[in-house]
């Protein structure tokens, strides 16, 4: 799809389809994209009366006259939600004269905005729509003498459903197990001297002080508040990142979450330099892992790398591979996708020149990629860096035809982590984009994309997927369940406006909600099964530590995922899946009730108190309503829970 299709550009492209030359020639355009026929009316010989003898003449070849071809659209109308893409057809029928081409124009005459389409002269038309409302489309078709056109109105609706999030969680497409963790930690930490925060600083300089700082809030991916300071040296860096449930927490430093540390500096054996990753807990004490979105603990560096780029490696005999380069890279610091307060050093326009100088650091690591130092360039001017702030609007010279592709769906939902890729997936240009439609569209189906919960939340409840499809040269409507209310994000974002800590256990329900709604209980199973294979192997290896107390740990767990898992399957023999399938509509159901009494009541409430007593009922009647889960969705709930607590680090004694 060439600009002039998308946005703001000219709504009209003119194209010529060719067809058969023949007697009759019907088009059909057909809703999987594509398919046509044709056919020929066998010649015949008409009987034509004389007007002045009544005698029979025989007229065995008259000149054919030209008939105006016809178009009908198909839907005559549509309506749907603005993240699914509408599809038109156009079933065309002509003669064939006077040349046997017919000529299709696609343009919106009427609508609140501009739509985006795919291409303008195709007998099946992709329509993506920015806006609610009702858009007019006509379709106008010529044989080159004479016209026919047909208008259909398309409504773009509110966006009731949004896609599950994926079964397997945030950023954990390639799942390790805690004992890759340790591994990783005593590859690339073999003295010990980062086992506790601290003891990270302390190594690094920072005890001396930080050389660059900045605060604000991840509101487009992770949503923590972000106290982040970095020491940078010739050839090394070294990077602290501490996560709170808010800006208030992250300037007053109470109550960190989690803090997470990148190294730039030579492996065990020297050599050059590569990223490390170490993750603290609230104590500051070193941890294997981390759950970020209630689906489960991700361990180091699996948890890390599905941004960073880079590949887990194997282990062996207790040593992680490549020395523990895992290939990973610093991330840009995307200024126009983070939060701000409103007061006086905690404004964007205050956070500027610590971002831009973060930003050079990055550029100037041993680990960029060239997709990131050409987005830094672009955003500071070129490679002096000329601006001191980022040039939003900024577009790659090999995306200029595509500017509005980039600007309004690639930045927000692509960007930060493809940038960050090696070639071909950092998608150099608008070309090579476009040329992964089939595997984009593949993600798409699989709701594998975009792999954060805030990206993903914040993509599929816009219109960015329509828009995406509409421009995207795939000819196939996406066909992705919509299964979860979207209400349940509009009251994340209530919630998440006064109380952040509440946002946690309300996201950590809302995701197990989720869950039970979606799961494919054989899937559920699968997966308990490999985690008791993967708690197999790190039993023998407390065994061979002579870590009794935390072998009984180990298999208290593998018995708990066994016996809920033959609950599960025995519960399945007897009633069947249509019986399950039956308690997961009706948990839809009463979720969909649940969370439309919260919307008003966060809606009504006036006042801290208020809102404090909205939230609070929110969580208990989300609590009650999954204690009064039944059947097969119980069972599932059951093992899903008892996955969850067996995915959680074996901790080692306390000292």
């Amino acid at each position: 799809m060439h600009a002039e299709f998308v946005g703001r550009s000219p709504w009209q492209v003119v194209m010529s389809l060719s067809c058969a030359t023949l007697c009759g020639v019907t088009v059909l355009g057909c809703g999987n994209g594509g398919g046509g026929g044709f056919y020929a009316p066998a010649q015949t010989t008409a009987p034509i009366r004389s007007a002045n003898s009544g005698s029979v003449a025989t007229a065995t070849s008259a000149t054919p006259q030209n008939q105006a071809p016809s178009v009908v659209l198909d839907p005559q109308d549509s309506r749907r939600p603005l993240n699914l893409v509408h599809v038109l057809s156009a079933q065309l029928q002509d003669d064939g004269l006077p040349a046997g081409a017919l000529t299709v124009t696609w343009s919106q005459v009427s609508g609140p905005a501009t739509a985006w389409i795919s291409d303008a002269s195709a007998l099946e038309l992709r329509v993506g729509l920015p806006e609610q409302g009702d858009y007019v489309f006509r379709c106008e078709v010529t044989d080159g003498q004479l016209d026919a056109s047909a208008e259909v109105t398309l409504r773009g609706t509110a966006i009731e459903e949004v896609p599950a999030f994926p079964e397997v969680g945030f950023l954990s497409r390639t799942l390790t197990g805690e004992e890759q963790a340790k591994a990783y930690y005593e590859t690339v930490d073999p003295d010990g001297s980062r086992e506790t925060l601290t003891e990270f600083m302390r190594t690094n300089g920072f005890d001396q002080g930080a050389d660059i700082e900045a605060t604000y809030f991840n509101g487009g991916d992770l949503g923590f508040g972000r106290d982040m300071s970095a020491k940078i040296n010739a050839q090394t860096q070294a990077w602290i990142t501490t996560n709170h449930a808010n800006l208030d927490d992250t300037i007053s430093g109470d109550e960190p979450i989690a803090t997470v540390t990148m190294e730039i500096t030579p492996g065990a054996n020297g050599g050059k330099p590569f990223t490390k990753f170490f993750v603290y807990d609230d104590q500051g004490r070193r941890v294997t892992g981390a759950d970020l979105d209630g689906h489960g603990v991700k361990f180091v560096p699996d948890l890390c790398i599905g941004c960073h780029g880079g590949a887990a490696q194997p282990v062996a005999n207790g040593v992680y591979g490549n020395g523990g380069d895992v290939g990973a890279r610093l991330l840009p610091f995307d200024a126009q996708t983070f939060e701000y307060l409103d007061r006086d050093g905690f404004r964007r326009a205050d956070q500027e020149p610590a971002l831009k100088d973060m930003n050079l650091a990055v550029h100037a690591s041993p680990v960029v990629t060239p997709r990131v130092k050409e987005l830094i360039e672009g955003w500071y001017g070129g490679p002096t860096f000329p601006r001191q702030t980022q040039d939003d609007a900024f577009v790659p010279a090999t995306w200029q035809t595509d500017a509005e592709l980039y600007l309004d769906v690639y930045a927000p939902s692509c960007r930060t982590c493809h940038s960050n890729m090696e070639a071909p997936l950092d998608f150099a240009s608008a070309d090579l984009f476009k040329a992964y439609a089939p595997q984009i569209h593949k993600e798409l189906e699989a709701r594998t994309m975009p792999d954060s919960r805030k990206t993903f939340e914040a993509f599929w409840s816009s219109p960015r997927p329509a828009l995406l499809l509409a421009a995207l040269p795939n000819p196939t409507p996406l066909n992705v369940p919509l299964g979860l209310p979207q209400v349940a994000v509009g009251v994340e974002r209530r919630v998440e406006q006064d109380s952040r800590a509440a946002l946690l256990d309300v996201r950590i329900g809302f995701a197990a909600l989720g869950d039970l709604l979606m799961r494919d209980p054989q899937a559920l199973m699968t997966a308990a099964q490999a985690r008791v294979t993967e708690l197999g192997v790190q039993r023998q290896a407390l065994i061979d530590d002579g870590e009794g107390r935390l072998v009984q740990e180990v298999d208290q767990r593998i018995d708990d995922l066994e016996r809920r898992s033959r609950q599960l399957g025995d519960w399945i023999a007897q009633n069947g899946l249509a019986e399950l399938q039956d308690d997961q509509a009706r948990l839809l159901r009463d979720w969909r009730d649940l969370l439309r009494r919260a919307d008003g009541r966060l809606d009504r409430a006036n006042g801290n108190r208020a809102r404090q007593q909205a939230q609070d009922d929110l969580r208990e009647d989300m609590n009650q309503l999954r204690q009064d889960l039944r059947g097969g969705v119980r069972r599932l709930e059951r093992l899903q829970t008892t996955l969850h607590a067996a995915s959680a680090p074996v901790r080692p004694p306390e000292r």
